[in-house]
């Protein structure tokens, strides 16, 4: 009867929208299984077999469960990728500039920070409901962003940002990088009125921050990417001071969604983080990001397979040529139109 009375409120074109998404998930539950049968459990772009399996099939019950959730409002296309280890996705970056292909660092940085930035419109844009607060206008964002490519990535998409109507709060940027170009990336941003400040200007840098209210209701998490290696006394500062302001503002009244790049900091890019560290007290104590949002870039790392079930993850790799993704067994996303994005989970 209570299947019955749900059926009538609903058209028949949100019933054949739920039962092309059941199809949908099918396609999804077997495609990790017939891969697996294929594969001969020979290691591939850095996992075994077995391993791809348990990346996937938790990444595809998460899709499934937002996806009903979403219902009858409209179908989340549900994609795959590989999850590369550290050494695979170096490897990645190595021949992308090599002479084959021909990238520059620069170009890399671009795209990555683009499509950072279409992620972020996409979760947070206006239609979207998905902060606590609802507005007619793009909510604000602080970036913070590492010494390293990954806060090159956070620059960029911090311009792209602005540029796409968000109000860029200010750029917590306490250690710059030694590359030339990360100060040209400033100099964009400050021809754009963004402030911009390093360890000796920001007081996110010190534990507690005097303001509730010193970051955004949104936090762009660009400390560190896949190359980060903790020390024996783990992140030093002043990141560590940073990171836990980070996990302040996301745990606390202010309820801070946190984005971040590439790898969430302090995450080891092929053990990810253990499963027993993920609540709010151990995060706090073991200074590492628990993002919102991650958007992976070029495609997902092996640690970002124990991403939370509550996170959505994003990859924005559209600029990977498909004749290197065949050599070294890659599977890329699907993209649709111009996005140069794809939603994981």
């Amino acid at each position: 009867t209570q299947t019955s009375l749900a059926r009538s409120t609903i058209s028949v074109g949100q019933r054949w929208m739920y039962r092309v998404t059941a199809f949908a998930t099918a396609a999804t539950w077997c495609r990790p299984l017939l891969q697996f049968r294929e594969a001969g459990c020979k290691v591939h772009a850095g996992f075994s077999c077995a391993e791809r399996v348990r990346c996937r099939v938790p990444s595809a019950l998460h899709g499934v469960r937002r996806r009903m959730a979403s219902l009858p409002h409209g179908l989340i296309a549900q994609n795959s990728a590989s999850f590369l280890d550290a050494a695979t996705a170096q490897r990645v970056d190595d021949e992308l500039m090599g002479a084959e292909f021909g990238f520059t660092l620069e170009q890399l940085m671009e795209l990555a920070g683009l499509a950072v930035a279409q992620a972020i419109y996409a979760q947070y844009g206006p239609a979207t409901e998905s902060l606590d607060v609802k507005s007619a206008a793009l909510p604000a964002v602080t970036v913070c962003c590492g010494p390293g490519n990954n806060g090159g990535d956070g620059l960029v998409a911090a311009r792209h940002l602005a540029q796409f109507g968000f109000s860029i709060v200010k750029i917590v940027y306490p250690k710059h990088g030694k590359n030339p170009f990360y100060a040209k990336l400033v100099t964009q941003l400050r021809a754009l009125n963004i402030p911009i400040e390093s360890s000796a200007e920001t007081e996110l840098v010190s534990s507690p921050p005097s303001s509730p209210t010193a970051l955004a209701p949104i936090v762009v998490d660009a400390l560190f990417g896949f190359s980060f290696r903790a020390g024996s006394s783990g992140v030093r500062a002043p990141f560590d001071a940073l990171i836990r302001n980070i996990n302040a503002a996301q745990q606390g009244d202010a309820k801070a969604r946190v984005v971040s790049v590439d790898m969430p900091s302090g995450w080891h890019v092929d053990d990810g983080l253990p499963a027993e560290h993920m609540g709010p007290q151990h995060i706090s104590d073991q200074f590492v990001c628990a993002p919102d949002v991650l958007v992976s870039l070029t495609a997902p790392k092996r640690g970002a397979a124990n991403l939370s079930p509550h996170a959505h993850h994003y990859v924005g790799g559209r600029f990977v040529p498909p004749a290197l993704a065949s050599r070294l067994g890659i599977e890329l996303p699907s993209y649709t139109g111009s996005a140069q994005i794809a939603r994981l989970s």
